[in-house]
């Protein structure tokens, strides 16, 4: 990110050179944009908070669960019976192929559960026709696209990133010149790195915010750019679009990044 932190380690003999780590033995400094990132800042925040994203993904009964991208619709649609996700599996039903989608706790017989087959076929055309939806009722979709960035806008920080790095900048010289006088500087230490805490915590949720933001806004942008009904699946629309499918017995609804939500009958 361009940060670095100073004197990790040091010289114990000038004349042989000899260098050991610093375990707090003399001060440390940590300096921001003390250098040309390689990483911006955002980009780095993002990239943290998908991890934390995908790391937080857990099944129905709280056990830690593997992320896979592999497909669009991966880890999106979950059952409305058990809560478990739903797993794409390649069906030779008397030898008629297909590709269908399929709750795990069916699969992996690990409960009671008798949730229904969806074929990828019939999800991708509910996909389809939740998008039209959309788009044939932009009047009642867009004033909720709008409520919701004004609430995300009211979801700012009590305190911004630069207020705080403002006052990491007032306790670094108070430590530099509490050091240089050989006076104790523990407390102000423990204060800088609480702050920086703070500061990276800010910093997580702005760019949280942000990507809200950018999530409502670019599905106003497609609602309003669609001068007619789509008429062939998408897969680009799916990764950027869609948060979340809820497989019911006869509806499958669709849940999208923006914070709106559509019923299909299927």
């Amino acid at each position: 990110m361009g940060d670095a932190l100073l004197q990790k380690t040091y010289t114990v003999d000038f004349l042989n050179k000899k260098r050991s780590k610093n375990n707090g033995d003399i001060p440390q400094y940590y300096v921001e944009d003390d250098h040309e990132a390689i990483i911006p800042k955002e980009l780095f925040m993002k990239a943290q908070e998908e991890m934390a994203w995908r790391g937080s993904q857990v099944d129905c009964k709280g056990r830690k669960r593997g992320f896979s991208s592999n497909h669009c619709f991966t880890g999106l649609i979950f059952c409305a019976e058990c809560g478990e996700q739903f797993r794409r599996i390649h069906w030779n039903n008397r030898g008629c192929k297909s590709v269908v989608w399929r709750c795990i706790t069916r699969l992996d017989k690990t409960g009671d559960c008798g949730a229904r087959t969806v074929y990828e076929t019939e999800l991708k055309n509910a996909f389809v026709d939740a998008l039209n939806n959309l788009i044939s009722n932009s009047d009642s979709y867009l004033p909720i696209l709008q409520n919701n960035i004004a609430s995300v806008l009211m979801m700012g920080n009590p305190e911004s990133a630069e207020s705080i790095q403002a006052r990491i900048n007032e306790l670094q010289q108070l430590i530099i010149n509490k050091a240089s006088r050989q006076e104790d500087y523990d407390a102000e230490a423990k204060e800088v790195l609480r702050l920086r805490e703070q500061k990276e915590s800010a910093m997580q949720n702005d760019t949280s915010r942000n990507e809200n933001l950018d999530r409502i806004r670019e599905l106003q942008k497609f609602i309003t750019s669609q001068p007619d009904e789509i008429t062939e699946f998408d897969e680009t629309l799916v990764r950027h679009l869609l948060a979340k499918v809820t497989v019911f017995d006869q509806k499958l609804v669709f849940e999208f990044k923006s914070g709106v939500s559509v019923e299909i009958e299927n």
